[in-house]
């Protein structure tokens, strides 16, 4: 499903580096997700609300969001949330959506999905345009800030994923 993105193998702009970043975290990301037992998708573990499918189709969405939304300045178009697995980011009550009836090959798409446009729009910017305020439909941002952000937030995600994986492994 992937287009033949290709980065070089050591970025010579702030932006080719930003963009090896996420790429790397990704990569990072589902060899974690790898990991962890596939019967356990739609489940919370111990002291943890939300399922990794959730998690998934979260760091999915706002990636969308900040792309759309923020980045590019527009509301996600229909056809970057078609066979998007949740409607909303959050539930009433703080948890993340649940993906309910996804399945991981089709989370993984989503996730390909969302970082294949993510890719594609960022490949279109110039270096110079990566520290420029851009106005998106909530407020401003650097082009360098989202990306950055968006590293930092799946980061965050891929700890957590890590210690739902730890807590459902039976102690020695």
């Amino acid at each position: 499903m992937r287009a033949p993105f290709r980065l070089p193998e050591q970025p010579a702009t702030r932006l080719g580096l930003l963009l090896a970043q996420l790429e790397e975290g990704r990569a990072r990301t589902l060899r974690v997700v790898a990991t962890a037992p596939p019967e356990r998708l739609h489940e919370s573990a111990p002291d943890f609300p939300n399922s990794l499918a959730a998690h998934l189709a979260h760091l999915a969405a706002i990636e969308l969001d900040w792309l759309y939304c923020d980045l590019l300045g527009v509301q996600i178009p229909a056809e970057a949330l078609e066979n998007f697995p949740i409607d909303d980011v959050r539930q009433a009550d703080g948890r993340l959506t649940q993906a309910e009836s996804a399945t991981l090959p089709e989370l993984l798409a989503v996730l390909a999905r969302a970082r294949y446009l993510l890719l594609t729009e960022c490949a279109r910017l110039e270096e110079s345009e990566v520290a420029e305020l851009v106005q998106g439909l909530e407020g401003a941002a650097t082009p360098e800030w989202i990306l950055s952000h968006l590293l930092q937030h799946e980061a965050e995600h891929r700890g957590v994923i890590r210690r739902m994986i730890a807590a459902w492994s039976p102690r020695a």
